[in-house]
C-alpha cells in the first residue's frame, strides 16, 4: 500500500491530514483506491472508494450510491441520503449485547486497524507498506 496527502494546516504532521489518496494492491492481484478531500468544495463529495478486478470495476461515491461494472454490465446503486453507517453499526452492538446476534469476527476489524496503520505510516514515510502476509484469513 501507498498513500499520498497534503496537510490544510501547516502546524500538523502529514501523517494527520484528512487530505490522501490510498492505493492498495491485494494479494489476488486485485487493486483499490481510497481517496478522501476534507478541503474539497462541497459539491464534488468528500469520499470516494473505487476498486477493481479482472472484469469487474466499483465505485463508491460520498457514501450515496454505487456503480459496479461487470464486463459490459453497469448496476448503480443509490442517489440517496448520504449513510456512512453510523446506524447500522449501534444497531448491530445493541443486538450483540440484547443477546439478539453474535459479535462479528475480529478479523475484519484486525486487518483494516493493520490496513490504516500501515497508511499512516507510508503518508509520513512515502515509503510503500506491507499490510499483512499471511493466509487470507486470519482465524
Amino acid at each position: 500500500m501507498t498513500a499520498s496527502g497534503f496537510v490544510s494546516n501547516r502546524a500538523l504532521p502529514l501523517a494527520a491530514t484528512d487530505n490522501f489518496n490510498l492505493q492498495i494492491q491485494f494479494s489476488d492481484g486485485s487493486a483499490g483506491t481510497v481517496s478522501y478531500a476534507a478541503d474539497a468544495p462541497t459539491g464534488p463529495g468528500k469520499e470516494r472508494f473505487e476498486t477493481s478486478a479482472p472484469g469487474i470495476y466499483a465505485v463508491i461515491d460520498d457514501f450515496r450510491g454505487a456503480t459496479i461494472w461487470r464486463g459490459r454490465n453497469k448496476d448503480s446503486i443509490g442517489a440517496r441520503k448520504q449513510d456512512k453507517g453510523f446506524g447500522a453499526q449501534f444497531d448491530s452492538i445493541r443486538r450483540v449485547i440484547a443477546g439478539e446476534a453474535e459479535a462479528p469476527s475480529p478479523d475484519g476489524y484486525l486487518l483494516s486497524t493493520m490496513t490504516t496503520l500501515a497508511a499512516a505510516r507510508s503518508l509520513e514515510t512515502g515509503v510503500r507498506e506491507l499490510v499483512f502476509e499471511g493466509p487470507t484469513t486470519l482465524s
